[in-house]
């Protein structure tokens, strides 16, 4: 397991996400979730001295890799943490990963696995 850098505190999470919620077109129809470049619908949260990635699903095929770039760049950027839960679900782009495929997809953009649950993983990436 990676040890996370808490010594920025909370600020640096929220300049990235008001980055994001700031660039980005809002969902129409949640306020919670952004649109990233007509590619990606995402949504971001601070938990945990992390930034959740609660939600990302491509709107393309290749949306979703182009989003997880982006992110992971700013995420870098502002020195940040990044968790989330890889869990299969339906794709309306692209192909419905296996658990395995999907641990490996994130394993590419520098996620590890924390935890393997039954029906997917608690993984983190610590900026580079």
């Amino acid at each position: 397991m990676k040890i996370r850098n808490l010594s920025n505190g909370r600020e640096k999470y929220e300049t990235f996400i008001e980055y994001f919620y700031s660039t980005y077109a809002p969902h129409p129809f949640s306020r919670s979730k952004i649109i990233i470049d007509n590619k990606a619908v995402v949504e971001l949260s601070y938990w945990d001295d992390t930034i959740l990635i609660n939600d990302i699903f491509s709107t393309e095929r290749g949306g979703g890799r182009y989003a997880m770039n982006i992110i992971c760049s700013k995420a870098d950027e502002y020195g940040v943490v990044l968790s989330l839960y890889a869990k299969p679900l339906d794709s309306i782009a692209g192909k419905k990963m296996k658990k395995d495929e999907l641990r490996n997809w994130y394993k590419q953009f520098g996620f590890d696995v924390e935890q393997e649950l039954e029906d997917g993983y608690d993984m983190i990436r610590n900026p580079s």
